[in-house]
């Protein structure tokens, strides 16, 4: 066999069998010195070295025109002779088995991993969402419309409470000798303001976002603003009035006719006490007070005119004159009659006043709102 078919064949050899790390300079540095004019060829089948002529190409060399190939131990882009010097990747990491992992693969497979890290959190979302759709925790519960109902109750309870301290109020102012002073009306102050701020506190319950109970609640807001503000009117108006019932009120009594000049006079100061009593009164916040006490301020003083003739004449009153005396006293005793019967009713003006808390008063549109609720409750 000549010495190029055995070079073919040991080409072959070193191809089949695993790479080999060629041996750094310094290892090479222990081996035996090669004779420059002979090259060394392992001999097929044994692995000894065969010593070749010089000038004789070696494996891996170029041969006449052909191209100079790399050694098969040859990492490309490394020097010969510095082989595995370099990570066995260029791009990725090993394999675990000296196998270099492709960049994209490993691009691909985190890429993976995040696409099943998001896919656990998209899941994850959309169980809080149907959660939340099912239940509704922000959504308004049979348990939010009774406890507004029951707010609405204390409400009411709170509006009697207005109403009671109201009557109180004008029945003392109706019925005392002496004018009343801001101690008397303090109790139906705290009461009414206490209401207001009751009424303005249902807007914070949780079923007052329900559209039908809102609209409820804004009729009676309205409602319970204008009752307010005719409260407060009355209280108003209450020092006024009871100082013109207190002058009002104390008739002075006719004891002989001995002292019947003395009886005109009293009667004349009572008068017109009460007829400045009440014009103070007449400007007073509510109207139905204010009308009243207008009225019977002027009855008073027509009824102060003629008690003045009713005076006057007293005083000069004679046997020339005594028939002519008699007769006109009993036409000013008729025309004070006339007047008391034009007079305004007090008893017509109380039912006014009923008439104009009974307007005013939120106690249907409190029953209104009180009614959807319990609706949606159930």
């Amino acid at each position: 066999m000549s010495e190029q078919e055995k070079f073919g064949d040991t080409d072959q050899e070193q191809q089949a069998q695993p790479q080999e790390t060629q041996p750094i300079a310094s290892e090479q540095e222990n081996t035996e010195q090669v004779n420059p004019e002979q090259t060394s060829a392992p001999t097929a089948g044994t692995g000894e070295q065969e010593t070749l002529p010089a000038g004789q190409p070696q494996a891996g060399q170029a041969q006449g025109n052909e191209q100079p190939q790399p050694p098969v131990n040859a990492t490309p882009g490394v020097p010969q002779g510095v082989a595995g010097a370099m990570p066995p990747a260029a791009f990725g990491q090993s394999d675990g088995m000296g196998q270099p992992v492709d960049a994209v693969q490993a691009v691909e497979r985190a890429t993976k991993k995040r696409s099943a890290i998001v896919a656990i959190v998209v899941v994850i979302v959309a169980v809080i969402v149907a959660t939340l759709l099912v239940l509704k925790p922000w959504g308004i519960k049979p348990a939010d419309y009774k406890d507004a109902a029951q707010a609405v109750s204390q409400l009411q309870e709170q509006k009697t409470l207005v109403s009671d301290q109201l009557t109180k109020v004008y029945r003392k102012a109706s019925t005392s000798d002496k004018a009343m002073n801001s101690q008397d009306t303090a109790g139906l102050k705290s009461a009414i303001e206490k209401f207001d701020k009751e009424s303005a506190g249902l807007a914070n319950l949780k079923a007052l976002k329900d559209k039908d109970v809102n609209n409820q609640y804004q009729a009676y807001l309205q409602k319970s603003k204008a009752y307010s503000k005719y409260v407060e009117g009355l209280v108003e108006s209450a020092p006024a009035f009871s100082k013109a019932a207190s002058k009002c009120g104390n008739t002075p009594k006719y004891s002989s006719s001995a002292e019947t000049d003395k009886y005109l006079k009293s009667v004349e100061s009572f008068v017109d006490g009460c007829k400045t009593g009440l014009q103070e009164s007449a400007k007073a916040p509510n109207k139905s007070i204010a009308d009243y006490t207008s009225k019977a301020a002027d009855t008073m003083s027509k009824l102060q005119d003629v008690l003045k003739q009713m005076t006057d004449m007293l005083g000069s009153i004679n046997e020339s004159n005594l028939d002519a005396s008699i007769s006109k006293m009993s036409d000013l005793q008729d025309q004070a009659q006339e007047l008391e019967e034009d007079a305004p009713d007090f008893s017509e003006f109380t039912s006014k006043l009923k008439d104009e808390d009974d307007k005013a008063s939120p106690d249907q549109a409190l029953k209104d709102l009180r009614r959807v609720l319990n609706d949606k409750a159930k």
